[in-house]
């Protein structure tokens, strides 16, 4: 994908539409006004080019790519206040005005869906379940529905335990799951049980036993009394709430924590799952609902999270999920360019196939004895390696990697 590089300290207007037309964008001198004047772009200087000379258009430094995701996600996204909302998530400075509207938009209508479905599931203001929603809950196993994310998840649990699923998210949003133990050895198998269907729904099963090196697996012990803390807080406060008590640098951190996790998992799920299988380390499920998801899921998501994050063993799951061994990321920014290599010389297929990747992610010893491997082999066919190199000349000397 072309970039943007940024300059030191700004980029005249002509720099940065000249790169997003090379980009392969087609943007006006009145279009990047324009943008800039409605918040999605930051607001230029103007800078006399001397006597006579006139004046130049400067934006601030990382306009330029900041342009290209606008453009990049228009392509995709023809509302423009879908890419505002995308381009703040992503960090990019718009117009508070701009996007945080939506979130309160988007927080009340989670609280009147959740108020509705505790009036159908509840309606005695009781812990029982009413007739009415327990009919709708079975039938849930065969119905169609519109919702892509719901028919995976039913997919992923099985028909023969959707309805747990839905009896468990109807709970939580209405703040009565309870995390406490049942009192028998049966009640406590069963609520196991319900743990591993819900674990399931978001592919996480892998999350519990996948590890690379010393870090993960990054779900560990018992999640339902962490579970019932969230249920608790959702009890006592409205997302609403707990948007409106959530400070701007709270939110941003929330936004970054967030979206640095998303882009993780968009980055590695792919390579993960091409060398480990199948929702490896519990990533693909939310990398694809990112990828395919509209602008209002992600802001749903951050309201969540926003919730979430009060819970202290939540905030460190976060921060264990950010520690991905930098050698993971390497690989994944590198994964293009090892498919290149071992398909153009063959000579490194085996010693770069996903299977043995996979190996020596697992292990620091293997590791460093790959690395040797991967020298000799390149000895050994230098000719070949310097063919490749000038055929592909941004690979650089990363090939080894």
């Amino acid at each position: 994908m072309p970039t943007m590089d940024d300059q030191d300290c700004s980029e005249p207007a002509s720099v940065i539409l000249s790169r997003a037309r090379q980009a392969g964008f087609s943007v006006s001198d009145a279009q990047l006004a324009r943008w800039h004047r409605d918040g999605l772009l930051p607001r230029p200087s103007t800078r006399s080019l001397g006597r006579g000379r006139g004046t130049q258009t400067i934006y601030p430094a990382g306009t330029g790519k900041q342009l290209f995701d606008l453009c990049r996600l228009h392509r995709k996204h023809r509302h423009l206040g879908d890419v505002t909302w995308r381009l703040w998530f992503l960090g990019y400075p718009v117009s508070e005005r701009l996007w945080h509207s939506k979130l309160q938009s988007w927080a009340a209508e989670l609280d009147r869906s959740i108020a509705e479905i505790e009036q159908l599931a509840y309606p005695d203001g009781d812990d029982f379940l009413s007739d009415e929603a327990l009919d709708a809950i079975e039938s849930a196993a065969s119905r169609r529905f519109a919702s892509e994310q719901l028919l995976q998840a039913r997919k992923r649990v099985g028909r023969k335990n959707f309805p747990t699923l839905l009896r468990l998210v109807i709970e939580l949003a209405t703040g009565r799951f309870s995390g406490s133990p049942a009192g028998d050895g049966d009640g406590d198998e069963e609520r196991q049980l319900d743990m591993a269907i819900l674990e399931r729904s978001f592919g996480f099963q892998r999350a519990r036993t996948d590890r690379i090196g010393s870090v993960g697996p990054w779900l560990q012990g018992d999640i339902t009394p962490t579970l019932a803390e969230v249920a608790d807080l959702l009890q006592q406060m409205k997302f609403t709430s707990i948007l409106k008590t959530t400070s701007a640098a709270d939110l941003a951190q929330a936004r970054e924590e967030l979206s640095g996790l998303l882009s993780m998992m968009i980055d590695c799920s792919s390579v993960l799952e091409a060398m480990f299988g199948r929702h490896a380390f519990g990533y693909g499920v939310f990398a694809r609902l990112v990828e395919t998801g509209s602008a209002r899921n992600l802001g749903w998501m951050l309201i969540v999270w926003c919730a979430f994050r009060r819970v202290p063993k939540f905030a460190n799951g976060m921060r264990e999920l950010l520690r991905l061994p930098p050698a993971v990321r390497m690989l994944s920014e590198n994964y293009r360019k090892i498919t290149l290599l071992r398909t153009e010389v063959p000579a490194f297929a085996a010693a770069l196939s996903e299977r043995t990747l996979a190996t020596t992610l697992r292990s620091a010893r293997k590791a460093q004895s790959h690395h040797a491997e991967l020298a000799r082999i390149g000895a050994a066919h230098k000719d070949e390696v310097m063919a490749f190199l000038s055929r592909h000349p941004e690979v650089g000397s990363q090939h080894e990697e």
